[in-house]
């Protein structure tokens, strides 16, 4: 980049299953101690403001010691209310892009699951830390326990959540990517994520530190190929007999061409 910074602050704004948490853990594992978030939501001792009241507190403690930081702050500004605040350089925005069909069918299996709290919770798993860390050994567990347990009583409720949700989605697009003149945004796509974290924790770092994690191929990131194919055998099955349906309804909101 044209500048060189050692504070930064990133307010990330994507549809849920963007990304985030696999560009969080990447910057992680790069930056280490240079490195903060927050989630919002389900983030423990959140201010619940916007922009984030503490953010400030960890830039200016870097500042003090004269050392890099990176804050990065997540919203899914899920009632498309979040202000859009003037950036710069130091503080900046950032959108994660990705195909509108993956996010949605993501999303709802993740939906499913919480929907099936009072099951998981028969088996010592809380969704509410599935929502907060997304940790891959514990969804995977949450996963199979839906397939083994599946109540297919909530897919009632789909075709209102479809029309609902696809509605927030061209929102949220209209508002952060189509309408979006910020000269300090950056429109990162989904399969550009990996690229993105090491191009920006190499700004971050001054020349003469090291990455803890030199090599980018380190953090492997591997999209999958089939958008009603996801972790779920029995939430897989469903979205593929609501294919036609999904589609349609997509593409009568303009989130898609078929």
């Amino acid at each position: 980049m044209e500048h060189q910074a050692e504070q930064i602050i990133i307010e990330c704004k994507s549809l849920p299953r963007s990304g985030f948490h696999f560009l969080k853990n990447t910057l992680q594992s790069y930056l280490g101690e240079n490195f903060s978030s927050c989630e919002r939501y389900d983030e423990p001792g959140c201010c619940n403001k916007m922009t984030c009241s503490l953010s400030e507190l960890f830039i200016n403690d870097a500042k003090q010691h004269r050392v890099p930081h990176l804050r990065l702050l997540k919203s899914h500004d899920s009632t498309l209310n979040d202000p859009i605040f003037p950036s710069s350089y130091n503080r900046r925005h950032l959108i994660l892009q990705r195909d509108p069909l993956f996010c949605l069918t993501s999303v709802w299996e993740l939906y499913l699951v919480k929907l099936h709290t009072e099951i998981l919770a028969q088996f010592d798993v809380n969704y509410s830390k599935i929502g907060y860390l997304h940790e891959r050994p514990v969804f995977n567990y949450a996963i199979q326990l839906l397939d083994e347990h599946y109540d297919a009583t909530h897919e009632a409720i789909f075709n209102n959540w479809l029309d609902e949700y696809t509605t927030y989605m061209v929102g949220f697009i209209q508002k952060w990517m189509v309408n979006n003149k910020d000269e300090y945004a950056d429109i990162v796509d989904y399969d550009d994520l990996a690229q993105y974290a090491f191009n920006l924790a190499c700004d971050i770092v001054p020349s003469g530190v090291t990455l803890k994690q030199i090599d980018k191929g380190e953090n492997k990131f591997i999209p999958r190929q089939d958008p009603f194919k996801v972790k779920s055998q029995r939430i897989s099955e469903f979205l593929l007999q609501n294919r036609n349906t999904i589609l349609q309804m997509m593409a009568r909101k303009g989130l898609i061409a078929i």
